[in-house]
């Protein structure tokens, strides 16, 4: 009986073949070839080769700089040529043979390293030299990490070519849009940094403030953000030069997300500048020179450093063979640079490195290339900061950074400017408060001002501070805002200024509507004698009887409890409104004792950020529709605010009961 099935299946499969019906996988017809383009304007054929002339068992060579900055060669051969790499590219692969490569593999710092290739027209194969003949195929762009040998992805020159047509002078006055995912970037940054620091909520409330103002919903805990490229063929992260350990780690979550790597070095590496032997006039962009972003420089330089690919008759220049951004067109300062040396590392090596001397901008960013035209300026604003130390005003220091506007990363880059004029000659001390006062002043007349007192601060604690309102203004749901200059100061103390809450008692357990409400609250500060802080609060004449809850604590609780009673401040609909509600989160003082007693209000209504008190109940009824997204009930409150020479860092409740006449209560 099976061998009965066996031969009808077969017997219906063959005429159902016959009739085309089934097509076999050994059937599949052939994918039509490629039709290539025509060459982009710009493509030299004395200079250029197209990938179609490309076959696998090619030799040559890539020029990068390995030390300093003159550029070296290295021996090349082409493995394959895979098209179809992404839609409509297609990508060389190549071995690269030489000891240094093979020590290193690809190396982050190498994308844009032109990749010369020999043809009959250069000779026999043994009379050709390293570094002489040849025509560039493309840019060293791609590779795999953590592999046992080196073998790179070219970014073809023709792809690289097409960007540079598209390339055109930016608008120097007008900064470059970067998304609304940039804000969100920067608060996922942000977030990730407070919790690999343990930073907790009474040291994050007002990121967590910010978060909900702007709608955004922070990643769940242990939710880290990638710091390095998946497995597989990626294009190489940009090294970055920053400074410390502690400084790469407090920026590597934002550079991260936009192909950047944060990278430690010692004193000298880490300021990217210069080796004196290292003449900054003589070093010129050329094919296999360093090719420099600088996104802060003054004191200390913190460049991506990649390789120039080619240089046109016009000057511009070709670099990367991948993305920075990808963000079309852009404006970002393109400089010479030079190389300390290659750090070769199982996972990922790096040229450590700084830039030179800016040459021009970088006007485009695609996919396959970034393109810098000479000459072109870009914007940027200056960040002045001055660090005071209480106790050793010998350490006193006052520096001056230029920070590149870009949206994605400005934020991050004040906020590093600021945390590593810090570590300058000492590190914090064990026991410290780290008082932070910072103005940003906008194009058009606007300014913010950030105050924060973080006890216990590590360099943590200054993102926290800075990172959310520089972001959240500079790029929103309503616009964009560009940063004109920042002013920070911190002042470092030697002492930890905090207190905790250990007690509070009311004067009167129950009180009328027209008298004044009188709490004691028990203050103990680190290392001082127990205080008692008298607090009074006037009852309005037209208080209703009831049960009410009163609030004795730092500024955490209250920003928390003014949340939940007014939710209509957090709700924005321009940036003029966002503008405002931003500065009233920072304006909570850190140092102050808050007494806050809500009030049983139930007829107080808000239309969007405008508050509507006491309406008679029917128009309650009619404005609070469950449909409606701009009205909400609020309630106000009695609050007073006692100025403290520490943070607060806990609360009490206190139950308090309002009634007219307080005789009529039974013992």
């Amino acid at each position: 009986m099976r061998s009965f099935i066996r031969v009808m299946i077969i017997s219906w499969l063959l005429v159902f073949a016959g009739s085309g019906v089934v097509t076999l996988a050994a059937d599949k017809p052939a994918a039509p070839p490629q039709k290539q383009p025509a060459p982009p304007p710009g493509f030299d054929p004395a200079r250029h080769m197209r990938i179609d002339e490309v076959s696998p068992g090619m030799k040559g060579y890539g020029v990068t700089v390995f030390h300093g900055a003159t550029p070296e060669p290295f021996p090349v051969e082409v493995v394959s040529v895979e098209q179809g790499f992404s839609p409509d590219k297609a990508v060389v692969w190549i071995r690269c043979p030489d000891p240094r490569m093979q020590l290193t593999g690809p190396v982050q710092g190498m994308s844009g390293s032109p990749i010369y290739l020999w043809t009959d027209k250069d000779g026999p194969a043994d009379q050709r030299k390293i570094g002489a003949g040849g025509r560039i195929i493309g840019a060293f762009a791609f590779g795999h990490r953590l592999g046992k040998d080196c073998y790179v992805g070219v970014q073809p020159i023709e792809n690289m070519l097409r960007a540079g047509n598209r390339a055109k002078l930016p608008d120097a006055q007008k900064p470059i849009e970067a998304g609304a995912a940039a804000l969100d970037q920067n608060l996922a940054a942000t977030w990730q940094i407070a919790r690999q620091n343990n930073l907790d909520a009474q040291q994050t409330w007002r990121l967590a403030a910010i978060s909900k103002l702007v709608g955004y919903t922070p990643p769940a805990e242990n939710t880290p953000l990638p710091t390095a490229p998946p497995k597989g063929a990626k294009r190489m992260m940009l090294p970055v030069s920053v400074g410390s350990p502690q400084q790469a780690q407090l920026l590597a979550p934002y550079f991260a997300p936009v192909g950047l790597s944060a990278m430690a070095g010692n004193a000298d590496a880490s300021a990217g500048l210069a080796p004196k032997w290292i003449d900054p006039d003589k070093v010129k962009m050329a094919p296999g020179s360093v090719f420099a972003i600088p996104l802060a420089y003054g004191p200390i330089d913190m460049a991506a450093i990649g390789t120039c690919t080619d240089v046109l008759p016009d000057g511009t220049a070709l670099a990367f063979g991948h993305r920075m951004f990808a963000e079309g067109d852009t404006d970002v300062p393109m400089a010479t640079g030079f190389v300390h040396f290659i750090q070769p590392n199982l996972d990922a090596s790096f040229k450590l490195g700084g830039s030179l001397k800016i040459t021009g901008a970088v006007v485009r960013d695609e996919a396959v290339a970034v393109v810098g035209k000479p000459g072109v300026n870009f914007p940027s604003a200056p960040a002045r900061v001055h660090v005071r130390w209480v106790d050793s005003p010998e350490l006193n220091t006052d520096f001056e950074y230029t920070i590149v506007h870009h949206n994605r990363l400005l934020p991050a880059l004040i906020a590093a400017s600021a945390a590593a004029s810090i570590d300058t000659d000492t590190t914090l001390p064990r026991i410290n408060t780290v008082h932070l006062n910072s103005q940003v002043k906008f194009v058009g007349g606007k300014s913010l001002d950030i105050r924060s007192i973080a006890p216990n601060a590590n360099a943590s604690r200054i993102p926290a501070a800075m990172v959310p309102p520089i972001a959240t203004l500079i790029e929103n749901e309503f616009g964009t805002m560009q940063v004109e200059s920042v002013d920070t100061t911190l002042e470092i103390r030697s002492d930890l200024e905090i207190a905790q809450i250990v007690g509070a008692t009311l004067q009167q357990s129950v009180v009328k509507p027209g008298d004044t409400l009188v709490v004691h609250v028990r203050l103990q500060p680190f290392r001082d004698p127990e205080k008692i802080q008298r607090v009074e609060l006037k009852i309005p004449d037209n208080t209703p009887d009831g049960q009410y809850n009163l609030m004795i604590g730092g500024a955490q609780p209250y920003a928390q409890l003014l949340m939940t009673m007014k939710p209509h401040m957090s709700r924005v609909a321009n940036q003029k409104q966002l503008f405002k509600a931003m500065q009233e989160l920072l304006d909570i003082r850190d140092d102050a004792l808050y007494t806050v007693l809500r009030l049983n209000e139930p007829n107080n209504l808000a239309i969007g950020r405008s508050e509507l008190p006491n309406l008679p109940s029917s128009r309650v009824a009619l404005l609070a529709v469950p449909t409606s997204t701009t009205t909400t009930q609020y309630a106000n409150s009695l609050e007073h605010i006692d100025a403290q020479p520490y943070v607060v860092v806990n609360q009490v409740m206190l139950p308090v009961k309002i009634q007219q006449d307080p005789g009529d209560q039974q013992p």
